[in-house]
């Protein structure tokens, strides 16, 4: 098994089906070992290449290590659960089998977090 990821930590994965092409998507790691199933899967919010209005734009500042290439966003609409499984490197990594992209500050991730439970219905979302 590869090693467990942590919080904060940004990976590729899960995939998405683009015509026939299978896409890996990167993702950032909210969770932690507090996660019922920890390490196996995580709790995750999306990273997009597209500037939707509420997404929040990947800043220089925000990379403690690491970092990804292309302009990107995190959308804290978009958690979801995340397989330790189905974390795969891109196609073009022949070599490499950790595709671990980079590790965010804490404060941008804990952003991303508190405004992901805004998106959960009112007396979910009142409970923090």
């Amino acid at each position: 098994m590869k090693r467990a990821k942590e919080a904060l930590d940004t990976e590729n994965g899960p995939v998405e089906i683009e015509r026939d092409d299978v896409k890996p998507r990167p993702c950032v790691i909210l969770s932690d070992s507090g996660h019922p199933f920890y390490p196996k899967q995580y709790l995750v919010a999306g990273m997009t290449t597209t500037d939707w209005l509420v997404s929040h734009p990947l800043k220089e500042k925000h990379w403690v290590r690491g970092g990804i290439p292309k302009d990107s966003y995190v959308s804290p609409w978009c958690v979801y659960p995340l397989s330790h499984a189905h974390i795969v490197a891109p196609p073009t990594y022949d070599i490499i089998d950790d595709p671990y992209i980079g590790k965010l500050a804490g404060w941008f991730v804990e952003m991303i977090a508190d405004e992901a439970i805004t998106y959960l219905p009112g007396p979910i979302a009142n409970r923090r």
